[in-house]
């Protein structure tokens, strides 16, 4: 249930050269396209407020400049180590800015650190034959291990045991940067798997329709996705995925297309500071990325991102949904409730608007009298619907399929 990994290490500053000689030393092309002497002279200088430097390095501060970019699916990889299970080995600088007692003051010092960012796909590590492959990396204590065996290989090929640099290849030294869990969600036939699609697009808060075209984005990319600065969830059509990815041999691509066909990928990206709070939550002594490949905490994140966006209950045509309210809820008041709740969400068509419909002063109750409240009220009404195991979002009448079990099963029963 594990995709890709991004692990980060610092570099000492008498190591900078040779570690990015030896991440360069295969690339066509500097990228960026500057000298490391530029990029790297300063650091560790005075800042005053007094000569008006204090601003110009505070904007330093929040950039995060790229020394070195060995990217295995671009052309800048002379030597491109496919099927090696890294995608892509990085330097980074960062800068910040301390002050002796810990608070603002007028003084202070910048500060250059420098980093390596290695991102990883662990199944690919494990069986090199499996570049591209739609399937997912099971974190079992013998495939980490082997994983993190091969990971120590592939460091020492690069460094080419550089004296000084030993410290870079061992896999426990790494810490998590991010890691991104996933479940493939495998549905019968075509009309099943299109309207999971449509259905998501009604239940999540960021993207909510076709209509809203992102021309930065991907194709697949446009499908159902929340996310802020500490991560990313997102469904996607793995078979576009495959069918517009960049890089990839057709021959191998015309093999993968089978495998992808009615696939919705759900992915949840964990950023830093969602790696730190699943650091905390765990109660883990550090970042240490190994202690993240675990299948137990895949799913359990998973599963809480899943019910934030799609939620429980299956899937039901209006007909079927009043059926279930009639037969289950004695009181004929709360019936009509809870119908006419359903109504306004399929009216709205997406559960946010449905919301802001319902707690609105100045919403008007002809159609729907007894769908508004408060928030409080709408959330106890979408629980209740869920306890009766039905699905918020209806299926519209014209669509042939009748029912659908809601898929939230793949995450529990990978």
């Amino acid at each position: 249930m594990i995709h890709t990994m991004e692990l980060i290490h610092p570099i000492a500053e008498s190591d900078i050269r040779r570690a990015w000689q030896c991440i360069t030393r295969n690339m066509e092309k500097m990228h960026p396209d500057r000298d490391l002497e530029n990029l790297t002279r300063r650091m560790l200088k005075s800042v005053s407020k007094g000569d008006g430097r204090l601003d110009a390095y505070r904007e330093d501060e929040r950039c995060r400049v790229t020394l070195a970019d060995y990217d295995t699916s671009t052309k800048f990889s002379s030597e491109a180590h496919v099927g090696s299970g890294i995608n892509s080995i990085k330097m980074i600088r960062q800068c910040a800015i301390t002050y002796a007692d810990g608070m603002e003051k007028t003084v202070g010092m910048l500060k250059c650190s420098f980093f390596l960012i290695v991102q990883l796909n662990p199944r690919v590590m494990l069986d090199s034959l499996d570049e591209y492959t739609i399937h997912l990396y099971e974190a079992t204590d013998e495939n980490n291990e082997i994983v993190g065996q091969k990971f120590s290989h592939r460091m020492r090929d690069l460094f080419q045991d550089v004296p000084g640099l030993q410290y870079l290849c061992n896999f426990r030294d790494w810490n998590c940067h991010r890691v991104d869990y996933t479940c493939n969600m495998r549905f019968e036939d075509d009309d099943t798997f299109e309207l999971f699609k449509k259905l998501v697009h009604k239940t999540s808060e960021f993207t909510r329709t076709e209509l809203i075209l992102m021309k930065d984005k991907k194709l697949f990319e446009q499908s159902a996705a929340e996310g802020n600065k500490s991560y990313k969830s997102l469904f996607y059509d793995k078979y576009k995925d495959i069918a517009e990815k960049k890089g990839i041999d057709e021959t191998r691509r015309n093999g993968l297309l089978p495998e992808a066909k009615h696939v919705v990928r759900f992915e949840q990206q964990c950023r830093k500071e969602k790696v730190r709070a699943l650091k905390r939550k765990y109660k883990f002594p550090d970042l240490q990325a190994w202690r993240f490949l675990r299948e137990d905490i895949a799913r359990e994140v998973l599963l809480q991102r899943y019910d934030k966006m799609v939620g429980d209950g299956d899937f039901y045509k209006r007909k079927e949904a009043r059926a279930i309210i009639r037969k289950n809820v004695e009181k004929k008041f709360m019936q009509k409730r809870l119908i006419q709740f359903l109504q306004l969400i399929a009216r709205t068509r997406h559960v946010a608007t449905a919301r802001s419909y319902f707690i609105s002063p100045t919403f008007d109750g002809d159609k729907f009298p007894l769908a508004h409240g408060t928030i409080q009220t709408f959330h106890a009404r979408t629980k209740q619907l869920r306890n009766l195991g039905i699905n918020p979002v209806l299926i519209v009448d014209k669509c042939p399929v009748e029912y659908l079990r809601n898929p939230k099963h793949f995450i529990l029963e990978s």
